[in-house]
Parts: C-alpha cells; sequence; structure tokens
C-alpha cells in the first residue's frame, strides 16, 4: 500500500545538512524522493508572491492539486511508499505545507546560526552549477523534469536572476536560498553575511512557531546538526523509529561513509571577527 499524502519532508534553514540526511533516507526502501529542491512546485499558483512566506491564506484547490499530482507521479514511478522531500522555502511556510499534507511526517533539522550564514554566503557567490549549490546532475534532472508549461514564471526568475550577475560582473546573485519577505530592503543595507544571518534567523523563528501548535515526535522531530554528524547512528536510530522504519545496512553504510563532523565551527576559519560583530545581532536571539 502506498501513502500518497504521508509523505516525510525535511524542514531546515538552507544549508543545514538536508541535503546529507536526504541521501541517507533515501537509501530505505520505503522512500523515492526528489533529489533537488522543489521550491517551483511549492510556489506554484502563487509566483507572483515575492517571497516564500506562504501561509494557508495561499493555499487553493488547484495548488493543492498541482503540488499533490507532482508527489504522485513521482510515487506511481516507483515502488516505494512514501515520498521524501526537502526543500529549504518551506522553512518559512511549515503552516502552508501542512495543509497540503495533513498527514505528513516533519524532521526539523538545524544547524549553528554562524556556520550557516558563512556557508551560505559562499553560495550566494557561487555559479548556478557550483557543486555547493548542486550537482550537475541534479540540475539536468531538474531541467529535465521541470513542468515549464505550469511552472514558467519560477523558471523566467530563476533564469534573469543568474544572467543578470553575468552582465554586470558582480560577485553574488540577486537572490539565492529562502526568500524572507522584506529581503531584498536588507540586501540594500547590509552585508551579505547579515542577510544570511536574517535567512537563518527567519526560518527558524517560522519554524518554532509552526511546531509550537504541533505535537513533537508524532507530527515533528527536532534533530540536531551537529549532534546527526558527531553521533550519526544514534541519531538515525531515533529519526527511524519515529519515522517506523528500520535502520537498513544500507543506511548505516552510508552514513559511516558518508557524514562527517569537519565542518561544525566552520565559521571560525571562514570568517573575521568584525562580521561576527555584525552578524551576532540577527542570529543571537
Amino acid at each position: 500500500m502506498k501513502y500518497e499524502d504521508s509523505p516525510v519532508i525535511i524542514i531546515a534553514a538552507a544549508r543545514s545538512g538536508t541535503k546529507l540526511l536526504r541521501a541517507v533516507l533515501a537509501n530505505s526502501p520505503e522512500f523515492v524522493d526528489f533529489p533537488y529542491d522543489m521550491n517551483y512546485i511549492w510556489k506554484y499558483g502563487n509566483y507572483h508572491i515575492p517571497h516564500d512566506e506562504l501561509t494557508t491564506k495561499d493555499v487553493t484547490d488547484e495548488t493543492k492539486r498541482f503540488i499533490k499530482d507532482q508527489f504522485n507521479k513521482l510515487l506511481n514511478k516507483s515502488n516505494a511508499k512514501r515520498v521524501l522531500e526537502k526543500s529549504v522555502p518551506n522553512s518559512l511556510r511549515v503552516d502552508f505545507v501542512k495543509s497540503i499534507f495533513p498527514e505528513c511526517k516533519m524532521i526539523h533539522l538545524y544547524r549553528d546560526g554562524r556556520d550557516v550564514a558563512v556557508d551560505s554566503r559562499q553560495c550566494w557567490q557561487s555559479s548556478m552549477l557550483s557543486g555547493n549549490i548542486q550537482s550537475k546532475t541534479d540540475l539536468f534532472n531538474k531541467i529535465i523534469h521541470f513542468p515549464i508549461i505550469a511552472a514558467w514564471p519560477y523558471l523566467l526568475n530563476y533564469g534573469l536572476t543568474y544572467s543578470k550577475r553575468l552582465l554586470k560582473k558582480e560577485k553574488q546573485v540577486e537572490s539565492w536560498g529562502p526568500r524572507f519577505e522584506g529581503i531584498d530592503e536588507a540586501l540594500e543595507r547590509l552585508s551579505l553575511l547579515e542577510v544570511c544571518g536574517m535567512q537563518w534567523a527567519k526560518s527558524i523563528e517560522h519554524c518554532l512557531s509552526a511546531f509550537s501548535r504541533l505535537e513533537e515526535n508524532v507530527e515533528y522531530i527536532n534533530i540536531r546538526y551537529e549532534t546527526l554528524v558527531r553521533d550519526p547512528l544514534s541519531v538515525l536510530k531515533t529519526i527511524c523509529d519515529y519515522l517506523n522504519i528500520p535502520l537498513n545496512d544500507s543506511m548505516a553504510c552510508f552514513a559511516k561513509k558518508q557524514i562527517t563532523d569537519r565542518y561544525i565551527g566552520y565559521w571560525k576559519e571562514n570568517s573575521t571577527h568584525p562580521e561576527m560583530r555584525a552578524l551576532l545581532p540577527h542570529i543571537e536571539k
């Protein structure tokens, strides 16, 4: 039996380890995963909204149908029972996601905001083909499966974001990652690192607010990135128990080979003391 209406959705700020966690869990035969972020699917019908902070008011019957159809198409092509998905802008719209899939299981993954901000800044300054953002294989798959007719406004905006950078020879793209309300104004008055800190803080604040209305360990689970990479098998066992699936040998083997704790404290060697002093007021709360 397939569970079309109960996907497992990883919720996290950008650069919090979502790709890693998705890759580990995808080794379970229980899941078929979207191997790339799919914000263009979640934003369907709301492309006119210049940020990702969607609410339940932005859910229409057409939006719900389209998103569910995309999940079901993926599921029906596989032998899996559930879809595994992670799109970091969902950290700004947990209620919206929950209204589409009331029976979904959410995994809230969170990481030190200093590491996230410094890591995110590098992504803002990387090319679209950079491995920091996505692999060339993932980009190719995204292009092949992109619903051009339904989501052409998103594709147009995505292309303009990177083409403007090339034409103007700027060091960063106009926008990368979850777009919180007011991000463009923030970019005009703050450093890029400060805006990256705001991205993280906004994601965390929205998650905490939404999860306060849900039941922990039933509808969602909290997982700290630093704990995951230091003791992966123990944390994965906790996650698997929550999802009611076995921790199989394939998952354990992948975790042992691929998970490392070397990115803890990433900010220490990739930022300056003045930058940290400017960043902390945006994230320390």
